[in-house]
């Protein structure tokens, strides 16, 4: 299981657009993000969260020097604009 610590940028393993740790308690990791200028948080299990710099994420664009998060936004053809993760 993954140590996340706050501040950390994760996606969820089955996608999800970027969201910043802000707390992470066992295995319990609670998520922020933006959608349609509005602020949403929600917790999940540290096994359904991967970070974006996990290398797993988008060799591709790590090889290219892209940073993680914009690799994802690229690979799943969206922005931060998109619907929230379930």
């Amino acid at each position: 299981m993954a140590d996340f610590k706050v501040g950390d940028i994760v996606i969820l393993k089955s996608g999800s657009q970027p969201m910043t740790v802000e707390e992470s308690i066992g295995d319990k990791v609670f998520c922020v993000w933006s959608h349609s200028k509005k602020i949403e948080k929600k917790s999940f299990s540290a096994g359904a969260l991967k970070s974006v710099n996990d290398p797993c994420v988008c060799p591709t664009a790590k090889r290219a020097g892209y940073s993680g998060s914009v690799c994802f936004e690229v690979e799943a053809g969206r922005g931060q604009e998109d619907d929230a993760p379930e």
